[in-house]
């Protein structure tokens, strides 16, 4: 078997394996396979082989370019995958935080105009060329993190020259590289301002002409609905699921986040890929869930950048079976880019476990977004995705949050960057 990159000296390298048609539940989400002395090896882009350092070296042929790289006996570990992001979008929100501080709620600044609604004033305004060099930098912070796969939504436009502008610009960055891009149309995302008191007109206008501008120009995978009290009630965002699915968009929905909204039981019976927030939840959405193909995405970082007192109860959600995704929600007002600093708050606020939180990042985080088949583990046929992580031991990564420690990121079998990158040597 040809390669033309190889890891070795790997102290241990940790991974779900055979995970790849579904996500992990229940017991599953609580293990993972660990291989000592590990290696890696790759070609074009792809896993060739993967296991222990004799079982790899044996099995492969290098080619006469191929790059050795000594893992310094570090530990190994699939890409992050982050699946929830808002990340391209214009302006700034920072002085919100101290709204947030004094004790104003989310829904009470965006309603009073800023909030949502100045976001999407800002990015309006702003040029093709100020969204993608904005979107590069923070998928550049993203990688440095470790994070090699990442979903991004539009949903700040709210209108169809708009939102058609974001997308093409998400798409513009998956193209462009390294890091590996999902999109998704979120043009049901709030009311714009100049719909006020018309929020069922607006909706007409995502179904009737933004959803199918999207679909013809093939700019994005998934349609995303913000099923909230006070944005889109269960009603408005049934409607934009049928007309999405009639374009054969894949469904998201944001549910239950500020309250009892209906989302989760929506997004659960309409078979939707995930519903995302999850922070109140009744013992008839986890059924309803169990009951269905959805996922649960928990957003720990949104409540904490909010100063919200209300976490998704990550514990009952694992414990019920319901299988269950970490992501970022990173946005003009959370500002939480690492999945790592992610996984130790779901450790601190949901009560999951270190080795759940590695399995919630990597191949369920994965499969949320429809690339389970492709990332979020270390298995032949893969892209080569994967971190060298400056600790002893997988589990001790949440606990090490505050910390840099990525020492290298490698993504589609490119070596992209790492703090001590300077200190490996290519023949």
């Amino acid at each position: 078997m040809l390669a033309d990159l190889l890891v070795r000296n790997v102290r241990e390298a940790a991974t779900a394996r055979g995970a790849s048609t579904s996500p992990l539940a229940g017991p599953a989400l609580a293990s993972t396979d660990v291989v000592s002395d590990a290696a890696l090896a790759s070609h074009d882009g792809s896993i060739v082989a993967f296991g222990p350092l004799r079982e790899v070296t044996a099995g492969i042929e290098l080619t006469p370019d191929a790059k050795i790289i000594d893992g310094g006996g570090r530990v190994m570990i699939p890409g992050l995958v982050d699946p929830h992001t808002h990340l391209l979008f214009a302006g700034s929100r920072e002085d919100e935080f101290s709204m947030r501080v004094a004790g104003r709620s989310y829904m009470d600044i965006m309603q009073s105009g800023g909030g949502l609604y100045r976001t999407v004033r800002e990015t309006r305004r702003a040029t093709a060329g100020d969204l993608r060099d904005h979107g590069r930098r923070m998928l550049a912070m993203m990688m440095r993190q470790g994070s090699t796969t990442v979903e991004i939504k539009s949903g700040y436009g709210l209108s169809t020259e708009s939102e058609t502008a974001m997308l093409e610009c998400i798409d513009a960055l998956g193209r462009a590289g390294p890091s590996t891009v999902v999109a998704t149309f979120l043009g049901a995302h709030a009311i714009p301002e100049e719909y006020a008191g018309r929020a069922d007109a607006y909706v007409d206008l995502v179904i009737s002409e933004m959803l199918p501008a999207v679909r013809d120009a093939g700019l994005a995978r998934y349609c995303d609905i913000f099923c909230e009290d006070g944005v889109l009630d269960v009603d408005q965002s049934r409607a934009v699921r049928e007309a999405a699915a009639g374009l054969d968009f894949a469904l998201k929905v944001h549910g239950n986040e500020l309250g009892h909204s209906g989302g989760v039981a929506l997004a659960a019976s309409l078979g939707a890929v995930s519903v995302d927030h999850c922070n109140f939840l009744t013992d008839k959405d986890i059924v309803d869930l169990l009951q269905s193909p959805t996922m649960a995405v928990c957003l720990p970082g949104t409540p904490f950048f909010r100063l919200a007192p209300r976490y998704a109860d990550g514990r009952r959600i694992a414990d019920s079976g319901v299988p269950l995704a970490l992501a970022t929600d990173f946005n003009p007002t959370a500002s939480v880019s690492s999945m790592i600093f992610v996984m130790f708050l779901a450790c601190l606020e949901m009560r999951l476990t270190p080795v759940e939180v590695f399995n919630a990042a990597t191949i369920n985080a994965a499969h949320a977004i429809g690339l389970g088949h492709r990332v979020g583990s270390l298995e032949e046929g893969k892209a080569c995705d994967l971190l060298l992580l400056d600790v002893d031991d997988f589990r001790h990564i949440p606990f090490h949050a505050g910390r840099d420690l990525v020492d290298l990121v490698i993504s589609n079998g490119r070596v992209v960057c790492g703090k001590r990158l300077e200190a490996h040597r290519f023949p």
